[in-house]
């Protein structure tokens, strides 16, 4: 809802810390939950720290708007802590977001989201990190290469302010740019289209240019 603050609790409430199912040495947390996650490791890294993997973590093809925001439970963050007496954590993200600015007439039902030369945009993935270690993510067998963005009972455009449409995006680069379907309420679609290389970095916001909707 907003806050900077969050509460976490152990599975086991006769337990006064965290659990784990694992012969572990640091606490991890990702968000969002799924108990679909699985735990893999400690490996060890050139600077003999502690990696782990998590596998079963779904990057969503399907995100619901978020006014002036990046959609609810989209954004995959994981945390590792130095060892097993830290208790905190410190959250890093795994994806970075795409902000498109439209303005104009009507109101939008869904942006959908296409890498020009099918790169993969969302599906099951595995994400690697470890305290002090920046998170990485390799997709697993299938993938979609494409996102959608609905907006539910519609979002209203104006000629004034642009409204902002964010989606939760893997670090990816665009080699031949993407391609942007916007629908109205009424079934009208939009196609935005470039061909120039474009990046989404990590835990980083790129703000696309303002674009009249007709």
């Amino acid at each position: 809802a907003g806050s900077p603050n969050g509460e976490f609790y152990p599975a086991d409430d006769t337990f006064n810390g965290f659990l784990s199912g694992n012969e572990i040495n640091n606490n991890i947390a990702i968000y969002p939950y799924s108990s679909d996650h699985t735990c893999y490791g400690p490996g060890l890294t050139e600077g003999n720290q502690h990696s782990y993997s998590i596998s079963g973590v779904r990057l969503p093809e399907w995100q619901y708007y978020s006014e002036n925001s990046f959609p609810d439970e989209a954004l995959v963050m994981m945390a590792v802590t130095r060892d097993m007496s830290d208790k905190t954590l410190i959250f890093r993200n795994v994806c970075g977001v795409i902000r498109f600015q439209l303005y104009g007439t009507g109101i939008i039902r869904r942006l959908t989201l296409y890498g020009n030369s099918d790169e993969p945009l969302a599906g099951d993935v595995c994400i690697t990190g470890g305290y002090d270690m920046i998170p990485s993510v390799e997709f697993q067998d299938t993938y979609y290469g494409s996102i959608t963005l609905d907006c539910g009972d519609g979002v209203a455009l104006n000629w004034n302010n642009p409204t902002a449409f964010c989606m939760a995006v893997p670090p990816v680069c665009f080699e031949n740019g993407f391609t942007v379907v916007v629908e109205d309420m009424e079934g009208n679609t939009q196609t935005l289209e470039t061909n120039q290389h474009n990046e989404v970095r990590r835990s980083g916001i790129l703000v696309m240019p303002e674009i009249e909707i007709s």
